[in-house]
């Protein structure tokens, strides 16, 4: 019989591969080319010269411009750590290292999750995994096909890579948590850790990186109410570590941007503009007016989070939930809604069984999760109230989701030891459900690759489109084409 702990690395290998497979050999017809694959290659190529734009050919309107028409990503600059340790093997203006880089975050991150599963799992099972074998089987096939990480791995679009490296981190924090609540660990070095951690998503995802940063804080107050002066050096090792990131990611929008608290363009009659609106398209956003964070939208957005889905599938509950979203949101703005328009209770449907049943049970989880549940549901609070509600935001919701989980362990594996109908009724639902949830995630994940399909102003721009856009579109004027267009061959 195979063993726990080799049916999970069995289904790791399993699941990395699938992931290699959607990464670097699936791809439709419409995704050949997703927008934004060499941006990342680009940005590495300008650091190494000592800039910080990038050519307005390869970022387009996605770019940020500056008063002379230098584009600047406003991303997270994490992702270029694979071309650091690719740049002396391959040519980065012809071969992009987004699908690695996504492959390589979303593995991982979907690794760590399972291990973590695996071991509190393990943790809570008084009889040697005696009951909880079969919740490991499952568990280990659920992380890998019906969790972001599929989603993730099956895009490499601009807009992925930066997500897929806060899914890495967030992964390693929860992750962090689990293991040291559910076995009694130090948390002093969990502190030090999360710091860690927190400082790298700066560089990938900074408002999933807030959520970080408020959960060392909390965890220091309470570990210097609990133990005293004695936790006052990993304390301070930690708001260190914090401070060094923070000033790093200052430092470098003050030499972007001339203004350390500067991240990213605004709309109009700014020193910095998004790329639609220096080019003269007319776009509106609800930041315009509403702000970018506006806890007015927590409610109705995570009505589509949770609960939407497709046009035409479902017509008639589709038209409500929409009525009832554009009826909460009339007094804020125009919020962009996304394709695809799939609510989370579908994508995965399976976790939130498990956890109803677990929870169920109330059976004591180990205290220490509030501070994972304190900063995953800081970060769903703020992609929620974000102006904006699109698919891969859903996946920095996972992490809750994923805590959620680690706290119905105790139940479920009391749930399995229960010896009746009921049970054995419920239990053959549930499989259900995890194959039909497995079928859809699959069918989900080949839409996905098409999403962000290169069209029109939104693919990698010729010389030509460039001089176009820069000399009517602009308020540079012809003289500036030279400056701004830069890639000939594009």
């Amino acid at each position: 019989m195979i063993s726990n702990r080799a049916f999970v690395c069995i289904a790791s290998l399993s699941g990395g591969l699938i992931y290699a497979y959607f990464a670097f050999f699936y791809q439709s017809e419409a995704a050949n080319d997703q927008f934004g694959r060499f941006v990342y290659n680009y940005y590495f190529l300008s650091l190494i010269q000592g800039k910080f734009d990038i050519p307005a050919q390869i970022i387009g309107l996605e770019g940020h411009y500056d008063e002379s028409g230098r584009a600047f990503v406003y991303h997270g600059i994490a992702p270029i750590i694979t071309r650091v340790f690719a740049a002396p093997f391959v040519d980065l203006t012809k071969l992009s290292l987004a699908p690695f880089t996504v492959w390589f975050f979303a593995t991982s991150g979907t690794l760590v999750y399972n291990i973590a599963f695996f071991r509190a799992l393990k943790a809570s099972s008084s009889d040697k995994l005696q009951h909880s074998n079969y919740l490991i089987f499952l568990v280990s096939i659920l992380i890998w096909f019906v969790s972001p990480g599929l989603l993730l791995a099956v895009n490499d679009s601009l807009y992925q890579e930066p997500v897929s490296v806060a899914y890495f981190t967030m992964a390693c924090t929860v992750a962090l948590i689990v293991v040291t609540a559910y076995e009694d660990g130090n948390w002093n070095k969990t502190l030090i850790f999360i710091s860690v951690l927190a400082g790298i998503t700066v560089f990938a995802r900074p408002h999933v990186a807030i959520g970080l940063y408020l959960g060392v804080v909390i965890l220091s107050i309470y570990l210097v109410k609990l133990h005293g002066r004695k936790a006052l050096p990993y304390v301070a090792i930690a708001i260190i570590i914090l401070g060094l990131f923070g000033s790093i990611i200052l430092a470098i929008n003050a030499i972007r941007f001339g203004n350390p608290f500067t991240m990213h363009g605004e709309l109009h009659g700014a020193s910095l503009e998004m790329g639609a609106t220096f080019f003269g398209f007319k776009i509106d956003l609800a930041f315009a007016e509403h702000g970018r964070f506006n806890l007015s939208r927590i409610i109705p957005n995570l009505m589509l989070y949770l609960g939407d889905f497709q046009q035409g599938l479902i017509p008639n509950y589709h038209n409500a939930l929409h009525g009832a979203y554009s009826y909460l949101t009339s007094n804020l703005g125009f919020i962009r809604n996304e394709n695809p328009n799939i609510g989370i209770l579908f994508i995965w449907a399976p976790w939130f069984l498990l956890i109803a049943t677990g929870l169920s049970f109330k059976k004591q989880a180990p205290k220490g999760l509030w501070l994972a549940m304190f900063i995953t549901g800081t970060v769903l609070l703020l992609m929620a109230s974000y102006a904006t509600v699109t698919f891969r935001y859903r996946f920095e919701l996972w992490p809750f989701l994923a805590v959620l989980f680690c706290l119905s362990i105790p139940g479920l594996i009391e749930f399995n030891k229960q010896k009746s109908k009921y049970v054995s009724v419920f239990s053959t639902f549930i499989r259900l459900v995890i194959t039909c949830s497995i079928v859809f995630n699959f069918l989900v994940a080949a839409s996905y690759n098409e999403t962000f399909a290169e069209y029109g102003y939104y693919s990698e721009w010729s010389y030509e489109q460039c001089a176009e856009l820069v000399e009517f579109g602009s308020l540079l004027g012809k003289e500036f084409v030279p400056q701004v267009c830069v890639l000939t061959s594009k």
